[in-house]
């Protein structure tokens, strides 16, 4: 079966960034309708790094590294590799390195399945640089069943850098590639006249690639508000419109817009969450099958939009995993 992660869905992002590397414009567009203000670039700022307790006891174990000092320079220097090419707020303000996954009320039962299920596999949308995809096997979640991907390949491969790891020591198959382009998860274009909105459309290729069995979750965090409306952030410099969606209007777009209306289980609350002196309100959501997927099929396949098996873009070696990632097929003989 297939349990579906997702790090961070992000919804109808429109962004005005006063700081973006022009190297990668052309790939952040593929959020949505964005429109970037480039100024200076700050330099890096070492008062923003802070790790918790807990933080730096996860830290230290999964890169061997014991001393404090060691394991802040150790980090600074993975930082200075992206920053100079890439260099986001979420970079300079070591937002990269905080572990989310776990904060999520799901968290526990995505370990349970992972024990429970030879054959579960965790999907990290959004990787970054693998915290919460190294954060799972810590836990228990087989690595060797993790898949993760993220839209610039250079995250991939500083994240062997910040673990001080290898593809043989850290078996999770990792790849590049953009959620929202068709030919990365292929579904059909939408049969009506109206397009849906990116949120819509990456949740309904997720849910295709979910597994058939009761249990199956996807999973995440973003901004998110009380009522759903343009949310305006100012944080390092930068200034984020984002249409943020609110627990009432999330839940609806999975179960009615994504799903079929009823046979999921849609949990979604807003959590302050407080970042270098300021609190910003995310949403921290799960949806999870109640009943068989033959009961309770995604809205866009029941109404004919999804044409084709919905799978994830690999290179030929890489068949057994997508043998795992092929919708229907696979996961419905999966009992």
């Amino acid at each position: 079966m297939i349990t579906g992660v997702l790090s961070c869905l992000e919804t109808d992002v429109e962004c005005y960034v006063r700081y973006i590397p022009s190297r990668w414009r052309t790939g952040l567009c593929t959020l949505g309708d964005i429109t970037y203000h480039t100024a200076s670039i700050p330099a890096v700022d070492i008062g923003l790094y802070s790790l918790s307790s807990e933080e730096a006891a996860f830290f230290k174990a999964q890169i061997g590294i014991d001393d404090d000092e060691d394991l802040t320079r150790h980090i600074l220097e993975v930082q200075a590799k992206i920053y100079k090419p890439a260099s986001y707020p979420w970079i300079r303000g070591f937002i990269f390195i905080l572990v989310n996954i776990s904060s999520n009320p799901v968290y526990e039962h995505i370990l349970k399945l992972g024990r429970e299920r030879p054959d579960a596999v965790l999907l990290d949308i959004g990787y970054c640089f693998g915290i919460d995809a190294r954060k799972a096997p810590a836990d228990g979640f087989p690595a060797k069943n993790i898949i993760a991907s993220d839209i610039h390949n250079d995250m991939l491969e500083l994240s062997h850098d910040l673990f001080k790891t290898t593809p043989a020591s850290y078996p999770a198959c990792q790849f590049p590639g953009d959620v929202l382009d068709p030919k990365f998860i292929s579904i059909a274009a939408p049969s009506d006249d109206v397009s849906p909105a990116p949120a819509t459309i990456t949740g309904r290729a997720l849910a295709s690639l979910l597994s058939s069995q009761p249990g199956s979750v996807i999973c995440g965090h973003q901004v998110g508000k009380a009522e759903k409306g343009i949310s305006i952030v100012h944080v390092m410099g930068c200034e984020h419109h984002t249409l943020a969606h609110s627990p009432k209007s999330w839940k609806s777009m999975w179960d009615g817009e994504v799903f079929e209306k009823g046979g999921i289980k849609v949990e979604a609350e807003l959590v302050d969450f407080p970042l270098h002196r300021k609190t910003l309100t995310t949403m921290r959501w799960s949806v999870m099958m109640e009943r068989c997927i033959r009961d309770c099929v995604p809205a866009c396949r029941e109404q004919g939009k999804v044409v084709k098996s919905t799978t994830l873009r690999q290179s030929p070696k890489d068949n057994e995993w997508l043998t795992k990632l092929r919708c229907y097929p696979a996961a419905t003989t999966n009992r």
